[in-house]
This record gives structure tokens, sequence and C-alpha cells, in this order.
């Protein structure tokens, strides 16, 4: 990056493997990594032109546009990769933007050790915040939860019957094909 020392990290990085000698740990995104702002667009995504080489940049940046657009994602782009690690959101409130970090950012709250899988309600929220924003999929998360009374596990039957529903409710949002895809990926724990 221009003016950055390549160990060099800087605050609200995201977790992008384990650092030189640090299992676990959070690493600064690799040379030439660039942050970009997505904004809704019909049913996808536009990712605006514009990479940035921070993540406070890019988020300084969508708030002089917010009137244009309500809410974004931003994804970190990094060599070598085709898609993008998506590591903020922001969701315009009044004159103000509120930004959360998702699952791929260091400042997301971490699972506790002793799980293996996330609960049910952490795993469909971050499988559907990239297509329907984090505020919206975590209203469909708490609505589907109470409607099937499922809390952090559920058995394969009310998993099933969880899937169609979402399914059914996607088609809404998207295609069948992705809509199917994605009532799939919120139902499977594995």
């Amino acid at each position: 990056m221009d003016g950055v020392a390549e160990n060099e990290t800087s605050e609200g990085c995201p977790d992008t493997g384990d650092g030189p000698g640090r299992p676990g740990q959070p690493s600064s995104p690799r040379r030439g990594a660039k942050y970009y702002i997505h904004i809704p667009q019909g049913r996808d995504f536009a990712r605006l032109p514009t990479g940035y080489e921070s993540l406070d940049q890019a988020k300084e940046n969508f708030q002089v546009v917010h009137p244009v657009a309500r809410w974004c994602l931003i994804g970190l782009y990094e060599p070598g990769r085709n898609d993008p690690r998506f590591v903020a959101q922001g969701m315009v409130r009044g004159d103000a933007v509120v930004w959360r970090p998702l699952a791929d950012s260091p400042a997301a709250k971490p699972l506790p050790a002793k799980r293996s899988t996330p609960p049910l309600r952490e795993h469909m929220t971050t499988v559907l915040t990239p297509r329907l924003g984090f505020f919206v999929a975590e209203e469909v998360v708490r609505h589907v939860c109470a409607k099937f009374q499922v809390e952090d596990v559920a058995d394969e039957r009310k998993l099933g019957e969880l899937r169609e529903f979402l399914r059914l409710g996607l088609l809404a949002y998207m295609e069948p094909n992705a809509a199917e895809d994605l009532a799939s990926k919120c139902a499977d724990l594995g």
C-alpha cells in the first residue's frame, strides 16, 4: 500500500488469516488490497469504482455519498482472491451512519472457543447479511426463529421446515435458484 510499511496494520483491518508466527491472530491485508463500497442496486449490489487504502477511508467516503444510498457493505479485495471479504455494513440513521462489523472483521464478536459451530441464529444472520443487509437479516432471523421456536439448535425436521419457509420468503428478493441456495446454507450447520 502506498506509504504504509508491508507489516504495518491499521485499526479496523479485517481478519485475513493467521498472522506471522501468531496462529489465530489477525494479520494486515496483503499488499495491494483495497476496500470498495458496495451499494444496493435492484436485487444485487453495485461496487463503486474507487478503491480505498483503509476501512476508515471507505467509511468516510460513504458518509459523503450517503444521501444517494441508505446502506452499504464494504468489501476487502485482496490480490489473488476473486471475491471480497465483507467487513462492515453502514446504515443511514437520520443524519448519521451506523456501522456494524461483519463476520470477517476482527471487531465482530468472536465465538466462544468451546463451540465448533456457530449457534443457529448467528449462522443464519451471517449467511443472510451480504444479500439482505445486517438489519434486515437480523429481523428475518428473529422472526423465523420465533415462528419455529428454535434458539441455538434445531432438529432435522425443524431445519427442513425452516429452510422451506426461508426459501419461499427469499423469493421476493431473488431468483428461485439463489433463494434455494441461500435457504439451504442457512439450514446447514455442518
